[in-house]
């Protein structure tokens, strides 16, 4: 994986895409495996989501906008994960855990990109 994303990095954006996609997928999915929360459908979803929103809108913007771009995901995605844990019906502890891995699996999905 690092050596294709070193490779495209030479070519144009949108080829670069490829792999770090590929990386986002293998963090958000990774770290909830990390944790020991296996499965995680809904939370791995979320955060893989967050990091193709925030690649489409660096995509999109201007390359100095790109730190504007990423706090204004990683802001969006921080209340849509509140949002999942709020409608998690497991005891307080396992929704604080549940939460932390959440954020931080968005968090490094969407800085990945």
């Amino acid at each position: 994986l690092a050596a294709l994303i070193a490779l495209a990095a030479s070519v144009a954006r949108p080829a670069l895409a490829v792999p770090v996609v590929l990386l986002q997928a293998v963090t958000a999915a990774g770290w909830y495996r990390l944790n020991g929360m296996w499965p995680a459908r809904q939370g791995i979803a979320l955060a893989f989501a967050g990091g193709l929103t925030a690649d489409a809108a660096l995509l999109a913007t201007d390359r100095g906008d790109a730190a504007t771009v990423a706090l204004g995901t990683l802001g969006v995605w921080f209340l849509l994960v509140l949002v999942l844990q709020l409608r998690n019906h497991s005891s307080p502890d396992e929704r604080l855990y549940a939460l932390t891995a959440g954020v931080a699996s968005s968090a490094l999905a969407v800085l990945a990109g």
